[in-house]
């Protein structure tokens, strides 16, 4: 059944045949479930979860090569990350593919990449610490679980389908335009801008064990989440100018801030907008 095409759809959307749209749609399905195995890998990665290739599983080289492979790999996905987020690279990668397919593979690519990271990794297994008291280990792997739903409930606070590229798959289905996102910032957004790399910051370093290849991924991966932020917080200025400066300036950027800034309290810390492109 071929859905009423509105007056303000993407021509694209306008021009799709009900089979496109079905492909749409499944890809964007294929594409949002990849990614959640990749965020699943992830956290059985960093534990030590013998049941997938993980941290300190696999092959052993020479520390040089263990230590090039690794953060080539890592950088390998920040390539991926920022390249494929940049607007530029949307217009010319949108003139070969559909334009509700590019956040799903935006998507699926982050998920190649994180999966390649696990299955390349090149374990460095010499021990930093060690936590051996239960009840400490307990704690600090609750303080991980902690960071993983941080990072889950931010993405539901702003709009999860549409951030894995889920809304834009069922618009072109529904051949209709994907509805516009109201800037705002729910809950977390209103301690923290970026609670998202929070959450990622918090689960790759709360670890009961740490090695030097845990070490050298939470490392790599924190130099990246920051060098992205500062070219997202670019970004996020040129495009919303003096409303991005002022909750900037009364929220913390990752260190969340639980008592209101002299600037909030002066009036600059109303609910604001919160763009949907994050580096994951």
């Amino acid at each position: 059944m071929r859905h009423p095409d509105p007056p303000n759809a993407s021509p694209d959307t306008l021009t799709m045949s009900t089979p496109t749209r079905w492909a749409v749609l499944a890809y964007g399905v294929v594409c949002y479930l990849a990614f959640h195995v990749s965020f699943v890998w992830l956290v059985l990665f960093v534990n030590d979860v013998p049941i997938v290739p993980t941290i300190n599983s696999g092959t052993p080289r020479p520390v040089a090569a263990a230590m090039a492979i690794n953060l080539g790999l890592v950088l390998l996905f920040g390539l991926q990350h920022s390249v494929m987020a940049r607007r530029s690279f949307k217009q010319a990668w949108t003139k070969i593919i559909p334009e509700p397919a590019e956040r799903p593979t935006y998507v699926l690519a982050t998920a190649a990449c994180l999966i390649a990271a696990y299955v390349f990794w090149s374990p460095m297994t010499t021990v930093i610490w060690r936590v051996d008291r239960p009840a400490v280990i307990y704690t600090i792997l609750g303080i991980q679980g902690v960071g993983w739903l941080i990072l889950v409930g931010a993405t539901f606070a702003l709009n999860h389908f549409h951030l894995f590229g889920l809304t834009q798959a069922w618009s072109a289905f529904r051949g209709r335009p994907v509805p516009a996102l109201e800037f705002r910032t729910p809950w977390i957004y209103r301690v923290v801008r970026h609670p998202i790399q929070l959450g990622i910051l918090i689960g790759i370093w709360a670890a009961p064990v740490m090695t030097v290849g845990h070490c050298v991924f939470a490392t790599a991966m924190t130099a990246y989440v920051f060098v992205g932020l500062f070219f997202e917080e670019r970004d996020l200025v040129r495009q919303f100018g003096q409303r991005y400066l002022a909750y900037r300036q009364s929220v913390p950027k990752v260190i969340p801030r639980l008592w209101p800034s002299a600037s909030r309290a002066e009036g600059h810390g109303t609910i604001m907008t919160k763009p949907l492109k994050k580096h994951t």
